[in-house]
């Protein structure tokens, strides 16, 4: 809760304010603001050792509390059933930027890149019908242990309202990379 004091002169006022409003946690890592502040971010990795192409497989069970709604099954999005069914996927590395996507080109990941190999990418898409309009927030995090593997998590939120129903639900499932040879 944020309260202000009367009595208190006025730089000493404004660091009170800020520290008295100041989120209680950690930001939400699937945050509309987050997410497109990750997309743009970039690292101080060189080069472009790990640029490639990478088949993703599902390390874990993937967590969802999304409903289906109107036979639309919103745990089955297309960065859950990319990573579901061993897609594959085009990294490309140019210094400490990093772009990944999928091989039919409907989802595009962008983000920093570190000289230690860690990486943090993300992508919003959305959709809209005569229903509604959700938006799909997606990131990935991770750290590759060599130039040819890596392992992350991957998380969404679905975000939006359907026919007059509010959504705001989401996906969370371990993955892991093994850079393929080129077609």
């Amino acid at each position: 809760m944020c309260v202000l004091l009367r009595h208190v002169p006025k730089v000493r006022w404004l660091a009170l304010l800020l520290s008295a409003c100041a989120p209680d946690g950690p930001a939400d890592p699937l945050d509309p603001g987050e997410i497109e502040q990750v997309a743009k971010s970039q690292g101080d990795a060189a080069g472009s050792d790990r640029s490639g192409r990478y088949l993703l497989e599902l390390t874990s069970t993937p967590t969802c509390d999304c409903p289906t709604i109107y036979e639309m099954d919103l745990c089955n999005n297309d960065v859950s059933a990319l990573a579901s069914t061993g897609g594959r996927v085009s990294l490309s590395q140019t210094d400490g930027f990093l772009l990944i996507t999928e091989d039919m080109g409907l989802l595009t990941l962008s983000g920093a890149i570190e000289a230690s190999g860690e990486f943090d990418v993300a992508a919003i898409n959305g959709f809209a019908s005569a229903l509604g309009e959700v938006a799909l927030y997606a990131r990935l995090t991770g750290s590759f242990s060599d130039p040819d593997r890596f392992t992350g998590t991957v998380q969404t939120r679905a975000l939006g309202e359907v026919d007059g129903d509010d959504i705001d639900c989401r996906t969370e499932a371990a993955v892991s990379g093994v850079r393929t040879p080129d077609p």
